[in-house]
């Protein structure tokens, strides 16, 4: 019995210890499961989170794709072209990832670029409106809406502020060349003399087949082909100044007005007194009349002046007007009555005059440095116009289209399971433009001057052109739209090596004399403008000789002209007469 219960008690130890050794295990094994479900569940949130990082840093990336084509349909519609770029089954690659843009007219000019951006699996649409940007009028030297006419003796050029005086800049003749446009929307007439001739530097325009007719004695340096479209002259929006009572001014002191907005019923300055406006200062006035002897002085040093008048507008002869930095573009007159505008002042005007309902009648005599643009200009004697070509980085700007709204379409995923837009798209990369080349193709109108200095003309698929081989443009459309202004200048042309020999002839060491000279010029007439121009340059020639080569080379062209008309050479005014009464009688009626 004893024996038993000895077996049997160690039997029930030996059960309870299996017993605990088993949920010991249990245990360590329900622990292990919630352990490795623990992990399993850290490891799907940080795949999550790794995703969702990936997911927001591949959104970002395809919202700066879609940017980069805004950007780029942007400049397209700059450059005249239709804005779009790619397409969905030919998009434009851009590193690691697509964008493409779609060009919708709106309307009135208008246009709406969609453009779509891809990066790994994310997808953005950005759109954005855009519209045509207006000409700034003072990038016109002298334009009228109504008809224009020049008058004998009247000189218009240009000058660039930005470098210096006009005086020190005239002996450089490229200074003074291009920038310049002399237009109307209506007729224009160039009427000039033997002994007072017209001279411009730059481009003359009439209005949309409209007439340009030129007499007697006309140097035209630029383009003479009518406009393509009417200017269209914006109304002056007269800013909403409170105004004091009217001013008679006589004092024998300056009035001085300090920087700020100034508001008045009229100002009339009489002889012998002064009024000046410091910059910057906006000035709104019912009239201003300056009499003969007074003095307005525009003191821009520290900013610009702004002169909005809104019934008359009288300087008198006699008087001044002193803008103090000189700076045609840091003073603006703008007149928005309908009378007569005189402006006959004494010694120069250097602004920028704009009068679209109005005439504004120039005296004899008149310089004005910077810019002319009215309903029309009346030239009562011979005037000097010397445009600014500083006012047209102003319109460089103003030229480009106008952004009008720019939203996000749609900001998220492609809703592929691929990180691969290229995959997505079912698009080899190898095959993808890039930007530059993915814009809509257009025929193309183009003349030029190719690498080895020849005029060359091209019609065609813009995809078909080769523009690595143009050196300088003349003329180019897209799908029979003009993409800016023609140059009218003539192309620059490679000296046959008869010319090229002369050319050295006449820069020798020691130099030839001037009957030496002569005899040369004489013995190969007719000269190329560009030999010609060398000679003249050179003062080699006395006068006489100069003359008689002249004589011979006659009728001569524009740019020969307008070396005569500045004093280059050693010509003096006797013979400067004769070549030009020459000109004259060998054009007859036919510079109609």
């Amino acid at each position: 019995m004893c024996g038993n219960s000895s077996m049997n008690s160690r039997f029930l130890k030996a059960q309870v210890e299996r017993d605990r050794r088993g949920g010991a295990l249990v245990l360590a094994l329900l622990v292990v499961t919630l352990v490795v479900g623990f992990a399993a569940s850290l490891m799907q949130v940080s795949s999550i989170a790794a995703r969702r990082q990936l997911g927001a840093v591949d959104t970002k990336r395809a919202f700066y794709l879609a940017d980069a084509g805004l950007a780029e349909a942007y400049q397209g519609l700059r450059i005249g072209k239709t804005g779009a770029v790619g397409t969905r089954l030919a998009p434009a690659v851009y590193g690691q990832g697509v964008f493409w843009v779609e060009a919708t007219d709106d309307g009135d000019g208008r246009v709406r670029l969609d453009s779509t951006g891809m990066m790994g699996s994310a997808r953005v649409v950005l759109s954005l409106v855009a519209e045509p940007g207006e000409v700034v009028v003072s990038s016109l030297a002298v334009f009228t809406a109504d008809n224009l006419t020049l008058v004998p003796g009247t000189r218009i050029d240009s000058y660039d502020s930005r470098n210096g005086s006009y005086a020190d800049q005239r002996g450089r003749d490229a200074c003074l060349e291009g920038g310049v446009t002399v237009g109307s929307n209506g007729d224009v007439t160039l009427r000039g003399t033997a002994t007072d001739p017209i001279l411009v530097r730059g481009d003359v325009r009439a209005g949309p087949a409209r007439a340009l007719t030129m007499t007697g004695t006309v140097v035209v340096s630029g383009d003479t082909s009518p406009a393509s479209n009417e200017q269209v002259l914006p109304p002056i929006d007269v800013p909403m100044t409170s105004k004091t009572r009217g001013v008679d001014y006589g004092g024998a002191v300056p009035l001085i007005f300090p920087a700020g907005e100034h508001g008045a019923d009229y100002l009339h300055i009489g002889p012998d007194a002064e009024v000046v406006f410091q910059g910057p200062s906006v000035v709104v006035l019912g009239g201003l009349q300056l009499a003969g002897g007074s003095q307005l002085t525009v003191d821009t040093t520290t900013g610009s002046v702004t002169i909005f008048v809104e019934d008359y507008l009288t300087i008198d002869r006699g008087s001044v007007v002193e803008n103090t930095t000189r700076d045609p573009g840091a003073f603006v007159v703008q007149y928005a009555g309908t009378v007569t505008a005189a402006l006959r002042a004494a010694g120069p005007l250097e602004a920028v005059v704009y009068a679209p309902l109005a005439q504004m009648m120039l005296g004899s005599g008149a310089e004005i440095f910077g810019s002319l643009v009215g309903k029309e200009i009346i030239f009562t004697g011979p005037a000097a116009v010397h445009f600014d070509r500083a006012l047209l980085e102003s319109t460089t700007k103003s030229a480009l289209p106008k952004t009008m709204t720019w939203r996000v379409v749609d900001l998220g995923q492609s809703g592929g399971a691929s990180t691969d837009p290229f995959h997505l798209l079912g698009v080899d990369p190898a095959t993808l433009p890039d930007p530059a080349a993915a814009h809509a193709d257009q025929v193309l109108d183009v003349t030029y001057v190719d690498q080895s200095g020849f005029l060359q003309t091209y019609s065609g698929m813009e995809s078909g052109f080769d523009w690595t081989d143009v050196q300088s443009l003349e003329s180019l459309a897209r799908d029979g739209q003009l993409v800016g202004e023609p140059l009218g200048s003539d192309p620059p042309r490679t000296l046959t090596a008869a010319e090229r020999a002369t050319v050295e002839y006449l820069k020798s060491d020691p130099p030839p004399d001037s009957f030496d000279t002569k005899t040369r010029l004489l013995a190969e007439t007719p000269l190329p403008v560009e030999v010609l121009a060398e000679a003249i340059a050179l003062g080699l020639m006395n006068s006489s000789d100069l003359k008689n080569v002249l004589l011979d080379n006659s009728p001569l062209d524009a740019a020969i002209l307008t070396l005569v008309l500045d004093g280059t050479g050693t010509l003096n005014a006797t013979d400067v007469a004769s070549v030009l009464a020459a000109q004259g009688a060998g054009e007859g009626d036919e510079d109609g």
